[in-house]
């Protein structure tokens, strides 16, 4: 869908200067779309020592239950965010089944994985649901903790730096400020006007058993920090994060495993968002 920057422009004005119109609002009052601006990005690389000091950025989000499960009244005029949510939802899925649920080079070939033949044997038992790959051949994976976000960056903004929870995350912003630490170093992410960035998430990862790393990212943007109520907007972005249901495990694929003892664990998605989540948004 289109970014829509200015329409989202205008409700950060209206969400930051005429606080009580915005939370008037049906779908603000609701909170199926929430505003906030308290998350600390690295404190989900660093752990729970680090102390909690919030990224210099404000946050739209919605869920996937609000954007799917509530009615076009209930969003009212705002019912275009739960629109374009559906939209990419609908994208970032057929992305993913497409590129999950196609043959491995390996088995194209008629050649065989890593690992022994009891063991991808085992591993290929083990891909029902409530694995990610098991739930996609039966059709039965929701996406349930996908995110839709649109971030607000004022000038001296920033977030910082941090790999992103889900399988991947789509991304389109109207300024530059994204870097990536790509081999040893940080480098811009400047792609071409109306290009969508598509990067891999933690989740990915581990289905890769570390073969794909999840992008490490940040964004950085210059000038002086503006006190509350003189800020303007220098930047602004749309993400998506393609994320499991709660309960789906993921696992790495069969294709993947070394067995080596250095495998990755598999993991319940919603165990893991919840960890991450607490420690973006908690403080001491």
């Amino acid at each position: 869908p289109a970014p829509r920057y200015g329409q989202w422009r205008s409700l950060w004005h209206e969400a930051t200067a005429q606080r009580r119109r915005f939370w008037e609002r049906p779908a603000a009052a609701a909170r199926l779309l929430a505003f906030n601006r308290g998350e600390d990005l690295r404190r989900t690389l660093e752990g729970e020592h680090k102390t909690h000091r919030a990224d210099w950025r404000y946050n739209f989000g919605v869920t996937t239950g609000n954007a799917l499960s509530r009615s076009a009244e209930e969003w009212d005029d705002l019912a275009w965010i739960a629109e374009d949510f559906r939209e990419t939802l609908d994208f970032a899925s057929r992305l993913m089944e497409q590129e999950l649920l196609s043959p491995s080079p390996a088995s194209a070939h008629g050649g065989s994985a890593s690992g022994s033949s009891a063991a991808r044997r085992a591993a290929g038992e083990e891909e029902r649901p409530p694995t990610l790959l098991g739930k996609l051949r039966e059709r039965s994976e929701g996406w349930g903790c996908s995110r839709f976000r649109h971030s607000v960056y004022p000038a001296g903004g920033a977030c910082t730096e941090h790999t992103d929870y889900g399988v991947v995350t789509l991304q389109q912003s109207n300024a530059p400020g994204l870097e990536a630490e790509l081999n040893g170093g940080w480098r811009h992410l400047e792609p071409p006007e109306g290009c969508v960035l598509v990067f891999a998430g933690d989740m990915l990862e581990r289905l890769t058993n570390g073969r794909v790393k999840a992008l490490k990212h940040r964004v950085c943007l210059e000038g002086e920090a503006a006190s509350r109520g003189e800020e303007d907007v220098v930047r602004q972005c749309n993400i998506f994060f393609l994320q499991p249901d709660k309960a789906t495990v993921v696992q790495p694929l069969r294709q993947y495993i070394r067995e080596d003892n250095t495998d990755l664990s598999p993991v319940k998605y919603g165990d893991w968002h919840h960890l991450k989540t607490r420690l973006a948004f908690q403080r001491e």
